[in-house]
């Protein structure tokens, strides 16, 4: 995620968190807001004022028409107290997608609503290659190591090549311009064979890693997508998924050499195409810039869970 998407994120996160805030002052329901968010939101009203205004506005309506579904699903009535907290980003990082949670206090009960906040994608997750071996659930640090190693490995015989390609290369794109295809085949294609086959010997035959795996580029809890497009907002429901036990791989997928494709036996359908992190090659004159990470999309995703669309216009 560039830095612009990663702030226009944070400045809608939030707007609906001050528009939670106020609805719920409206209500006459006490909230407390976590220290992490109000730190957050102190850091985030700036990113908001840094917008144009066309944007600022933009947010601002979707947010409203984010808690005028939030008020038809009922989800406050009998609220006694809410928790309002925006987890840090490293959650995202494990199983947990949720930009805000709520905690609604009624009576002795406690309902927990997760919410995930997107403004410009449809990506599930964005996973760096490096950490697959917590990713698929195994606590094995020698397994953890020889991943990491076999990794850095492939990014050094990239890098090898590349100088041969073109020796003061400083971004990517120089080395396309050159080649148009050299990245898919001497680095994509080498990362995602060795991705498939350590998934192949250490996931796809174990019914517990298949869900871990599962579960890390879905999450292992539900939770609600509140995705802001140009004319309306999209709640997406992600809600009593049943965790599958068998997958199968796809690759290349579409004849794409930076993409491949996982099908689940719970009907899921995921690809997941990787690419740099960052368009510059070197982090400093001599170390090599070896982040990559996935775009994971659910190509059926229509099918599997129930949406519903509100128009920004009405």
């Amino acid at each position: 995620m560039t830095s612009v998407s990663n702030d226009n994120g944070r400045a809608f996160e939030y707007v609906i968190v001050l528009g939670l805030k106020k609805h719920l002052e409206s209500l006459g329901i006490d909230y407390l807001e976590t220290e992490r968010t109000t730190v957050d939101n102190s850091r985030d009203m700036l990113k908001l004022k840094e917008l144009p205004e066309a944007k600022q506005k933009d947010f601002i309506l979707a947010a409203s028409k984010f808690l005028e579904w939030v008020d038809s699903e009922g989800w406050f009535i009998g609220a006694d107290k809410i928790t309002i907290d925006r987890l840090p980003d490293k959650e995202g990082q494990r199983n947990n997608v949720t930009d805000i949670e709520l905690k609604i206090e009624k009576g002795e009960d406690i309902e927990q609503k997760n919410i995930s906040v997107k403004h410009n994608h449809d990506a599930l997750k964005h996973p760096r290659l490096p950490n697959l071996v917590a990713q698929c659930g195994i606590e094995d640090e020698t397994i953890d190591r020889l991943w990491r190693e076999n990794h850095d490995a492939i990014w050094t015989e990239f890098n090898r090549k590349s100088k041969d390609l073109k020796a003061d290369a400083k971004t990517f794109k120089e080395l396309k311009d050159i080649d148009n295809s050299f990245i898919d085949k001497n680095l994509y294609k080498p990362l995602i064979d060795a991705v498939i086959k350590f998934l192949k010997e250490n996931v796809k035959d174990n019914p517990d890693k298949v869900k871990s795996f599962f579960n890390f580029l879905t999450s292992d809890m539900d939770f609600y997508t509140v995705k802001n497009e140009r004319l309306k907002v999209i709640i997406k429901k992600f809600l009593d998924i049943t965790p599958p036990t068998v997958m199968n791989i796809e690759y290349p997928y579409l004849q794409r050499l930076n993409t491949f494709k996982i099908t689940f036996d719970n009907d899921w359908e995921m690809t997941l195409r990787l690419h740099t992190a960052s368009s510059r090659m070197y982090k400093s004159v001599r170390l090599i810039n070896t982040s990559s990470k996935l775009d994971v999309m659910c190509i059926n995703l229509d099918d599997l869970i129930d949406m519903e669309h509100i128009d920004k216009s009405n």
